[in-house]
C-alpha cells in the first residue's frame, strides 16, 4: 500500500545540541569519565511502552505515531535512551537487573539488544502544539539533528536538556505493527535522590495559562493522558515562594564559582528562577 506523503517543516537551529545512535560502551565511558573531575550520578527519567500500529492499518483508525513528554532533572548534563522495537504482540519485558537505568547504574554491559524487523523514525520537539500535528500528521517543526531515522531498536543520546521536551516514534512499517519499550536515564552533576524534586516556573503566567488550556482541549480529545495532562499542568504552576528562589540562586552562583556546574547551567537555573525572584 502507498505512503501517503506527509510535508514536515524542520526546525534547523544552530546550537552544541546533538542526538545519535550511540554504543553502549560509550555510555560507560561517559558515566566513567564524570564532568569535571567530579561523578556524575545515575537517574530513572521513564520507562513507557509504545503500540505503534502498521501504516495500513491507520486507515482503519489506528495510530501509528506516539509521542512521550520527557521530563529531564534539573540538573542533567546529558542522557541516554534506549529504544526497543518489538512485535505489536510481544509481552516481553526487562528484567529489573536487564533494564537500562540498572545496566548504568552498574556499570554493566547488555548481553543483547532485542529487535524485530519493524522500521521506526523518532523526533524531538519542543512545543505540545507540535507533539499534536505530529500525532494528526500535520506539517509539525522538531530539532532536525537530534532525530534518528529508518532503524529498529537502538540506544541514543542526547545533550538537550529543556524544560519543554518531548519525543516522538513513528512506525514507518506498511504492514507490521510494533511495540517499542522507550527508556530514559539521565546523567546529573548531583544527586537528584538528596535533592528537591526539580521546580518548572512559570516564564510567563498568561503563556503557562494558555498552556494549560490548551493540554486540557488536548486532554478532553484523547490526545494527552491523564498523566500527560497533570505533567503540564506541574509544570506550569508556581511552587517557589520569592525567598526560596533567591537562596536557590544564591547556591547555583557559589556552585558555579567553585566550578562545580557550567554558566549554562547557572543560566539555566537563572532563566527558571527569574520570574519568581522579580514577582511583584
Amino acid at each position: 500500500m502507498k505512503k501517503s506523503l506527509i510535508t514536515i517543516f524542520a526546525l534547523f537551529f544552530i546550537s552544541t545540541s546533538f542526538g545519535q545512535r550511540v554504543d553502549f560502551q560509550e555510555i560507560l565511558r561517559f558515566i566513567g569519565n564524570g564532568f569535571k573531575d567530579k561523578p556524575l550520578f545515575v537517574n530513572n527519567v521513564s520507562t513507557d511502552t509504545l503500540n505503534l500500529n502498521s501504516v495500513s492499518n491507520t486507515l482503519l483508525g489506528g495510530q501509528n505515531r506516539e509521542s512521550i513528554e520527557i521530563k529531564l532533572p534539573l540538573t542533567t548534563y546529558r542522557w541516554f535512551y534506549r529504544l526497543t522495537v518489538l512485535d505489536i504482540k510481544s509481552n516481553y519485558t526487562y528484567r529489573n537487573d536487564e533494564t537500562l537505568y540498572f545496566l548504568m547504574a552498574n556499570n554493566k554491559y547488555p548481553s543483547n539488544l532485542f529487535t524485530n524487523n519493524g522500521r521506526i523514525n523518532v523526533f524531538f520537539m519542543g512545543q505540545s502544539g507540535d507533539v499534536y500535528n505530529f500525532k494528526q500528521k500535520r506539517i509539525f517543526s522538531y530539532y532536525n539533528n537530534l532525530c534518528v531515522f529508518n532503524v529498529n531498536s537502538f540506544y541514543g543520546q542526547n545533550n538537550l536538556v529543556n524544560q519543554n521536551l518531548w519525543m516522538g516514534v513513528e512506525n514507518i512499517s506498511d504492514l507490521k505493527g510494533v511495540k517499542v519499550i522507550v527508556e530514559i536515564v539521565a546523567l546529573t552533576t548531583e544527586d537528584e535522590k538528596n535533592l528537591p524534586k526539580p521546580i518548572y516556573p512559570n516564564v510567563n503566567a498568561i503563556e503557562s495559562e494558555k498552556k494549560v488550556k490548551e493540554a486540557k482541549v488536548l486532554l478532553d480529545l484523547g490526545v494527552l493522558t491523564k498523566k500527560q495532562y497533570d505533567s503540564v499542568v506541574d509544570r506550569n504552576s508556581l511552587r517557589l515562594t520569592k525567598e526560596e528562589a533567591i537562596e536557590r540562586l544564591k547556591a547555583a552562583k557559589d556552585k558555579l564559582d567553585k566550578g562545580e556546574i557550567t554558566q549554562i547551567e547557572y543560566d539555566e537555573i537563572k532563566r527558571l528562577l527569574s520570574p519568581i525572584i522579580l514577582k511583584n
